[in-house]
Order: C-alpha cells, then structure tokens, then sequence
C-alpha cells in the first residue's frame, strides 16, 4: 500500500511515468537510492521526505514481522522436539532432589524450562529459593500458617 501510495505521488507530483515512479518508489524504500531517478519538482522532493521515513519503517516492520513469524514457527518445532524427547534414567538421578527415586512434577518443570532455554538455572534456582524462604515450616507447601501476618 504504501508503495501504491509512493508511485502514485511520484508519478503525479513528480511527472514521472507509472514505470519511473514505481522504480523510485521501490528503491527509495528500500533505502538504496541509486539516484538514476529521483524527485525533480519541489512538490515530489517535500512529498519523499516523509514518504521515505514512513516507507522505510514500513520495509523495516514487514521485515521485522516475518522474522517474528519464522521465529515463533521454529520456536514450536523446537518444543515439540523437546516435548516428544524421552526421559532417560540420567534426568531422574539429576532432578531427583529429595532423593526418593522418582521425579516431581515441579522438578519435570525444571527441567523442560532449562533444556528449553525459557529459563536458565539460575533463575530457577532464584524461584525455588524464594519459594522455600515462604514455606517457612518447611513442609514443601505455602499455607496460610507460612503467610500469617500475626492475625
């Protein structure tokens, strides 16, 4: 839209034929220039100042936005992959902190977040510090007993 905007200003303030005017047009916002063609009138000239800042942020926002979609797209092949992987005997032995054999759903959490990359393990560790500085009678819950305000 903004490229129709362009020629059809180019081509009208500027005198430029269809062709002329969507070649400006295009390099303008790509932000290239090549200068072959440019505007000659000072109506063209006032129109491409702003023009080209809007045309520029405009390429840099399609651009920015297919990055994201591509992004977003290989961020959910990624956590399939990771969701489908098996656990292997390794993963219990190092997640199991209570020593007891088995694997909580807190500590699979752990995990998946630190093998995703959402969370590195010191944050993790930050979280679980915290919680354990509110589970105050260290049953591995927070009850109101823990969060009492002396009422």
């Amino acid at each position: 839209m903004t490229l129709a905007a362009g020629t059809a200003a180019f081509a009208r303030l500027g005198g430029l034929p269809l062709g002329d005017a969507l070649y400006l047009a295009t390099v303008a916002s790509a932000t290239v220039g090549y200068g072959d063609v440019a505007p000659a009138t000072p109506a063209a000239r006032a129109f491409a100042v702003g023009w080209l800042l809007l045309a520029a942020l405009g390429l840099a926002k399609a651009i920015t936005s297919g990055a994201e979609v591509r992004g977003r797209a290989k961020r959910r092949r990624a956590a399939a992959r990771l969701l489908a992987a098996p656990i292997h005997a390794a993963d219990v032995r190092a997640l199991d902190l209570s020593g007891a054999g088995c694997v909580s759903w807190a500590d699979y959490l752990y995990m998946m977040l630190l093998r995703s990359g959402r969370a590195t393990r010191e944050e993790l560790d930050a979280i679980r510090r915290s919680f354990e500085a509110h589970d105050t009678s260290g049953s591995g819950t927070i009850d109101f007993a823990d969060v009492a305000d002396g009422v």
